[in-house]
């Protein structure tokens, strides 16, 4: 089977018909010869992936020299058998030439089709033995890939949870400091911060943590005042937040004293989650994202990543500004950006996540921005999530607020 393509920006609109028919030999039309080379060299990687034996075919052709064009298409028409001609994407004048193509030869064996992003599809010309296809899908690693980008770093939660002399629930400890967190949202985020300084002043070995007020005057990068905050953030802010943390099981041999503090986290996921404050809510929607289900208990997302750092593939800088992603999300071949925010966040957030979204995921992208609460005030709120919605952003927020029933169900309606 043979796919017609017309080379098209969008990435995704490019592979989208030859990975439902699976086809065995794909042309794609285009001017931009070097384009047209780097991106069928990234589709046959994808090809392959996949087990598929594809030829793939870059045709350059010239822009206005339409008689040239057009018998280019009248000669695939009347040679290959088993045709799908994918009309989605690509330059109009290609297609205007192609539906005279058309016109001329009538082939019999062609099938005119446009593939909606979801995968669905919309036949205008139907053939019997092209009546089955496969879901397309594509993994997050190959989405960013495809739109000129690698994937630098992302969180491993499966690692996040090594202990050989601990084996532990990841899950299980998420959700108990889950719980934590949603009684008082604001002091979670700001005793995380205090932890982060302990951990950078105090005595620390490995999940062992101890600060006492001997150590922090040893601290040269602290003023005298700095170390006198630092020390009284740790002894009497943090006893209320430890505690409860202590009956949960999350730390243990916790001494609290006038003269140090010191305790021991039950695994490096809990140690990340109360050392960074915002790592939480992330790893929150990400298990929750992982647990959607459609109508038929399916997974709606089939390939997911955290905590992602994005390069460009083919530059090189060392000052280049690091793009960083909360979460992607794959569903099917549309990639869902997700940015989560513990704290205040203002319009320029908006503008920041767009950018990277639209970098790495391309024309097809979703947009969803996690707010553990808003600000407070009505008219800024009011704004911010106008804004939002003009740039094509989807906010949920307050979840703090939301079981996981009503959690689930909301990142599978957004």
């Amino acid at each position: 089977m043979t796919v017609l393509e017309l080379f098209d920006k969008s990435s995704i609109d490019n592979l989208m018909t030859p990975l439902a028919y699976r086809a065995d030999k794909v042309i794609y039309v285009g001017y931009d010869k070097r384009q047209l080379e780097k991106e069928c060299r990234l589709f046959e990687k994808i090809f392959m992936a996949r087990h598929m034996g594809v030829e793939v075919f870059p045709l350059c052709v010239s822009p206005g020299d339409d008689e040239t064009i057009l018998q280019c298409f009248i000669e695939i028409f009347q040679s290959e058998k088993n045709l799908i001609v994918d009309l989605k994407g690509g330059d109009e004048t290609l297609l205007l030439l192609l539906g005279r193509a058309y016109e001329i030869v009538h082939p019999a064996s062609a099938q005119l089709h446009c593939m909606d992003s979801y995968g669905g599809e919309i036949q205008f010309h139907s053939a019997a033995y092209f009546s089955q296809t496969d879901t397309p899908a594509l993994s997050v690693r190959e989405t960013v890939e495809l739109h000129g980008g690698v994937i630098a770093d992302c969180t491993d939660v499966a690692q996040l949870a090594v202990d050989p002399k601990q084996p532990c629930n990841v899950f299980d400890d998420l959700q108990t400091m889950w719980e934590i967190c949603c009684r008082n949202p604001n002091r979670w985020n700001s005793n995380a911060n205090c932890l982060a300084e302990i951990d950078s002043v105090g005595i620390c070995n490995g999940l062992e943590v101890m600060i006492s007020a001997k150590e922090v005057k040893r601290q040269k990068r602290l003023s005298s005042y700095d170390k006198l905050y630092v020390y009284r953030s740790a002894i009497q802010g943090l006893g209320n937040t430890l505690i409860p943390l202590y009956r949960a099981g999350l730390i243990t041999m916790l001494d609290i004293a006038s003269s140090h503090i010191s305790f021991v986290y039950k695994n490096r996921c809990v140690r990340e989650c109360l050392r960074r404050a915002g790592l939480l809510l992330e790893l929150k929607i990400f298990t929750a994202a992982l647990q959607c289900r459609d109508e038929k208990d399916n997974p709606v997302f089939h390939d997911a990543m955290t905590g992602v750092v994005l390069d460009w593939s083919d530059v090189a800088r060392k000052d280049a500004t690091v793009n960083e992603a909360d979460i992607i999300l794959m569903r099917g071949m549309i990639p869902y950006f997700v940015s989560c925010k513990s704290g205040n966040v203002d319009e320029d957030e908006l503008y920041k996540f767009a950018a990277v979204a639209r970098k790495f995921g391309g024309r097809h992208v979703r947009k969803l921005m996690v707010l553990q609460t808003l600000s407070g005030n009505r008219g800024k709120d009011r704004h911010f999530l106008n804004r939002a919605r003009e740039m094509g952003i989807q906010v949920l927020y307050n979840v703090h607020k939301m079981d996981e029933i009503d959690l689930a169900e909301d990142l599978f309606a957004l």
